[in-house]
């Protein structure tokens, strides 16, 4: 799937030819998309949410190393980047660490719970300090 932003923007990500996205070797078979419908079966994939789906799935693979995300409010910014990928991440690679910050301790918090959630929902193991 070609990453073209609207409008007559330049492309939003394409990944290079020689790398495909899921190529990494990990403990979870399944690429974003598919963790993300079984842990959230409610989630609408609309298609600006399925490109940046592709694109952390290549921060993932390691394609990107960095990655910003300019979207209108109320996009999918936020439940899929803040809260559904952290999880996914820690999911393909349970030893390695995630931070969450915000501008507020309140949005981190409700993000951080969010995040926790799904990676439970998914079968991760949580620490009993932070349940």
């Amino acid at each position: 799937m070609s990453l073209f932003a609207w409008q007559g923007h330049a492309p939003l990500f394409q990944p290079p030819p020689s790398q495909g996205v899921g190529s990494a070797v990990a403990r979870t078979s399944l690429g974003f998309r598919e963790w993300v419908s079984r842990v959230d079966p409610s989630f609408i994939w609309y298609p600006h949410c399925e490109r940046l789906a592709i694109a952390l799935e290549a921060v993932v693979d390691g394609s990107i190393d960095r990655l910003m995300i300019f979207m209108p409010p109320r996009h999918g910014k936020t439940a899929l980047a803040s809260k559904l990928f952290p999880a996914y991440y820690l999911s393909r690679f349970p030893e390695r660490h995630v931070g969450v910050a915000s501008y507020s301790a309140a949005l981190a918090y409700n993000i951080s719970r969010g995040c926790r959630g799904y990676y439970a929902d998914a079968g991760g193991a949580l620490a009993s300090d932070s349940k």
